[in-house]
């Protein structure tokens, strides 16, 4: 008999749709509750050095108040768990049967693989048209096109090697398929976690660690993000600037060069279900 996975995990780059599936996927029917990056949680954040800058609740972060449900004291109730055991303790905490947990990096599913039987790990692979994922990285002046390049590339090999080395089950699911067509989309995603089709309500607010704040604009209200992102900044609310940063200047047509001379990244978007019109 398919049974739901006790831990989802959903892995690709920034900007890839992770915070809107992961809203999306949370779900009283299917008692499975999406909790965020959790690596980028108070304690995790530190140990690991995953993550560029800690996470709390994004829209509690937003509203200005303390989240009712990750708190400091929660963090701290952590301690020295691994990743396995704390999935077990918000089980419990959350009264949910299934964590839905966004941490993204491929080296959280082997912390979780080492502990956790395969079986019981489900894996959800994010990913943005890697055109689309550089113009992210340009717009917020992370990255110049072709380190935004390698690192998309890198992300999906590191990702794909990982998963068929531990026999792991996964999914993907592309930004642009979901934004294009959501109820088809999420045919496919509720099929592969054996989970029941559930109707996802913007307005119905959603506590989670970090994410794209981007995604809580029916949540939260527009006026409520851009104001947070004027309070805090950049790197410690990565939402897209309104002004693009000079580096998001570079003309198109080196951008996309940038993405061919890339090598292997247009076979791997290739496997990924891209093809060529959706790069050039």
């Amino acid at each position: 008999m398919n049974t739901p996975a006790q831990s989802i995990v959903l892995v690709g780059t920034a900007y890839s749709g992770s915070t809107i599936l992961g809203m999306a996927l949370n779900s009283a029917k299917n008692n499975a509750t999406y909790i965020g990056e959790l690596s980028r949680s108070h304690g995790l954040f530190e140990k690991y050095q995953l993550d560029r800058e800690p996470g709390v609740c994004s829209a509690c972060q937003i509203e200005q108040k303390n989240c009712p449900i990750y708190t400091d004291n929660l963090f701290q109730k952590f301690g020295n768990k691994t990743p396995t055991e704390i999935h077990k303790y918000l089980i419990k905490h959350l009264k949910t049967k299934t964590v839905i947990d966004a941490s993204k990096h491929i080296a959280w599913v082997r912390l979780l693989a080492q502990e956790t039987p395969t079986e019981k790990i489900k894996v959800i692979i994010t990913v943005k048209n890697p055109k689309n994922y550089v113009q992210s990285c340009l717009d917020r002046g992370t990255d110049t096109a072709w380190q935004a390049a390698n690192a998309w590339r890198d992300t999906y090999i590191d990702i794909l090697r990982t998963l068929n080395r531990l026999g792991i089950a996964y999914y993907v699911v592309r930004n642009e398929s979901y934004i294009a067509n959501t109820e088809q989309t999420m045919k496919g995603v509720w099929n592969f976690l054996h989970f029941q089709p559930t109707k996802y309500s913007q307005e119905k607010q959603v506590h989670a660690i970090g994410g794209n704040p981007a995604a809580r604009i029916t949540e939260v209200g527009n006026r409520n993000i851009l104001e947070t992102a004027k309070r805090l900044g950049q790197q410690l609310f990565d939402l897209n600037p309104q002004k693009a940063s000079p580096l998001s200047k570079q003309k198109i047509s080196y951008d996309t060069q940038v993405l061919f001379d890339t090598p292997g990244l247009n076979d791997l978007a290739n496997l990924l279900g891209y093809e060529v019109k959706d790069i050039v």
